[in-house]
């Protein structure tokens, strides 16, 4: 997640949809006073010099249950302490303020939600000795199985970022953003987390009812978006 005073600019920074990338390409236009939020280690590796910065909040500006559990001795959490990577837009915009939230330039990204739970599937099975099937994964009980996309990017269910741009037509997206934000684009994409999924077809990993599944899961962003199977 970004927030950049220098060029009044918001990013939100959406599950599963190059980012990470996006994160490290824009961080590089941060002045010192803006809010850029970590990366993980390998990912920060592509911007040494464009770091993570003003994200923590001070003590007295912790909400309440973060200060009770650092007062009871437990760890808060980065949720309770500061701004953080896919932070939804209602929270972001208590904290920032209405005139920030208001006044600034605010984008985010999203992904086919068929070709998106695949690509968490792969994600988060990757250190597993024997990755689960496909369709095993969709039927787990944990909770991050189904992403939370749509609540980054809007506000009592309607989209409040200034421009979405779609994963499939990235080079169109951004060229949207540099234009409308007056800056240089460069010449690459840094690519953060790769390499963890074979390139393939999605389809092929769905059965009729996990398709289903997901059509129901993330109605608001295939209705929004006119994603197709």
């Amino acid at each position: 997640m970004i927030v950049s005073h220098r060029h009044r600019f918001i990013f939100l920074k959406t599950y599963k949809t190059a980012g990470s990338s996006m994160e490290v390409l824009f961080s590089r236009y941060c002045g010192p006073e803006d809010i850029v939020t970590p990366l993980m280690p390998e990912d920060e590796a592509l911007r040494p010099d464009h770091g993570p910065r003003n994200y923590k909040w001070p003590w007295w500006q912790w909400p309440l249950r973060g200060k009770i559990k650092s007062l009871k001795g437990k760890n808060p959490g980065v949720r309770w302490t500061g701004y953080y990577a896919h932070m939804p837009a209602r929270p972001m915009r208590r904290y920032l303020g209405r005139d920030i939230w208001d006044g600034y330039f605010k984008f985010s990204i999203e992904r086919n939600p068929w070709d998106r739970q695949v690509s968490i599937y792969f994600w988060r099975t990757r250190n597993l000795k024997e990755r689960p099937s496909f369709t095993d994964y969709m039927h787990s009980e944990d909770r991050r199985v189904r992403l939370r996309n749509f609540d980054i990017y809007s506000i009592n269910n309607k989209i409040v970022a200034d421009d979405v741009i779609l994963y499939h037509d990235m080079q169109a997206g951004l060229d949207r953003i540099f234009d409308r934000l007056g800056l240089e684009p460069p010449d690459e994409i840094p690519g953060a987390k790769t390499g963890h999924r074979a390139e393939r077809d999605y389809r092929q990993h769905y059965t009729d009812e996990t398709r289903e599944m997901v059509a129901k899961w993330y109605k608001r962003e295939i209705e929004a978006f006119g994603f197709t199977f």
